[in-house]
Parts: structure tokens; sequence; C-alpha cells
């Protein structure tokens, strides 16, 4: 009787776990850049407020300090989801999440340490980047974004001799991602693209508005192959990833507006060259 009263408290602990373990797991997994903010219902079905925080956290905050909307960025819409236990056994559709601004409910699947994510898009209204810390706060940006993306492959798992052995293998066959079966590398590591189109980029210490639009490309497959596009406006962004120093990004000015852009060029970093460049630490 005992056991058996140990195993329904166990299934009743399961079946009734609170949506705020979702937020503790997101934590640990991301050493607290992203929190799950006034999550509510239960692991299984609920929902909270994505929030962003371009700093982890020090650990000297509290838990309440750690998972508040005004953390960090925060969606302005929240995130609802359902977890199905039984497909995800299967390795089926176990995970259906919905927002405002999703293009249709997003249906994951789980199978041997690769999660499938499908194609989709995602459309945000203006958001204020002021609320990500040092070095937004000075900056007060803001923009409206729009993130779209091909189906995604993300391994969440790989051993790193697996992965040289992989990039080992591409290199010396000279395959693309787009040729590899399913989408992944032959080491199994994570594949897709996403574009983020950050549109009406604003700064609210610039005469200038807005001071253009930018395209951010991703391919999974070559993290360290990425490229920001300026698409229009005032002033030219470029960003490059540097090994181990974060990233950098140079901004140019079009020279009908250099003049009022400098006060806004002189907080964003130092002048080399033709450039003022602003690096962004991991």
């Amino acid at each position: 009787m005992i056991v058996i009263a140990i195993l329904v408290a166990l299934i009743a602990a399961v079946v009734h776990a609170p949506a705020s373990w979702l937020d503790e797991w997101a934590g640990v997994a991301t050493k607290d850049r992203v929190r799950l903010a006034q999550a509510s219902g239960t692991l299984w079905s609920g929902q909270a407020f994505v929030v962003f925080r371009f700093q982890p956290s020090d650990g000297s905050s509290s838990t309440a300090q750690r998972t508040a909307k005004s953390s960090g960025l925060a969606l302005p819409y929240p995130l609802q989801w359902k977890l199905n236990p039984f497909s995800l056994l299967a390795g089926g559709p176990a995970l259906e999440l919905r927002m405002q601004g999703l293009d249709r409910p997003l249906r994951l699947a789980f199978r041997d340490q690769i999660v499938q994510v499908p194609a989709g898009q995602l459309d945000l209204p203006r958001l204020d980047f002021s609320a990500l810390g040092s070095p937004w706060n000075s900056l007060q940006p803001s923009a409206r974004l729009q993130l779209r993306w091909s189906e995604l492959l993300l391994v969440t798992d790989v051993p790193a001799s697996a992965r040289s052995a992989g990039a080992a293998a591409g290199a010396s066959a000279g395959t693309s991602a787009a040729g590899v079966s399913a989408g992944t590398s032959a080491a199994g590591a994570s594949s897709g693209r996403l574009s983020l189109t950050i549109n009406d980029l604003a700064a609210r210490i610039s005469p200038v508005q807005p001071l253009g639009s930018y395209e951010w490309q991703i391919d999974l497959t070559q993290l360290r192959r990425w490229e920001l596009r300026t698409l229009d406006g005032a002033l030219d962004l470029r960003a490059l990833p540097e090994a181990g120093r974060g990233v950098r990004i140079e901004a140019r000015p079009k020279p009908a507006e250099e003049s009022r852009l400098r006060p806004l060029l002189s907080l964003m970093g130092t002048r080399e060259a033709d450039a003022t460049v602003m690096r962004l630490l991991p």
C-alpha cells in the first residue's frame, strides 16, 4: 500500500507540475539569458511571457527579479504551449506553441537528441531594446521585427569528437548543407536558415528617424558565418563575428546625414578608419 501511495503521489506531482518548472529549465539552459515571466498553468499546458536578457545573471538577484517582465526585453504577447507526453515518447510532434504574430501554430518534434521545428514566421510590433541593459539603454534603440526560418533541425547534444570528424569529412568531400541527407550534416550538426528583418530601426537620441532597415541572415550549419546587411536608410550597418571577442558592428553614415548622426555615433563606439566600431562581448 505504501508503494502504491508513493506512485500515486509521484504521478499526481508530474501531472500537476507547475509551468514555473519550464521557466527554471530555460534559465539553467541559457544562464538566465532567457526566462519565462508570469508563467501560469502546468508543464503540460500553460503560458508565459518570453524575456530576453543581454547579460547573464550574476546570481545576486532573486528568482522574482530574474523572472519579472521588467528584467529584460519581454515579448509583447504571451507564449502558449501544450506538451503531449505520449507524442514525446513516440517521437512525433509533441510540443505545440502559439503566440500572436506567429503565422501558424508551431508543432515541435523531439527524436534522438534532435528538435525538429517546422518553417514559419513571427511578426512583432516595435520593441524597445533599452530593456536589454548596456549598451542599449544609452542608445535607446527600437524597431519592428520579422523573423523567418526554414525547417530547423536542432541538435541538443553532439560530442566534440563527432563535430570535428563531421567538419573534416565535409571539408574533404566539399559538400554543402543543402547536399546532406535530411538536412543535417554527417556529424549531426544543427541545420536550417533564419532571417531576422529589423524594420525602421530608430534611436530616441538621434535626430534622424528612422536610421534604416536591416536583415540578419544565419545559417545554422555555419554559425561562424552569418551576415547583417543594410536594406535602406541613413546609417549603413555591418556586423562581423570575431573569434572569442563577440560581435563587431561597423556603422557608416550616409554623407548627407553624417553631421546629424555624429552624436549617436560617438555613443556607439570608437572611430576606426571610415567606420564607427561597436563591439558586443559574448
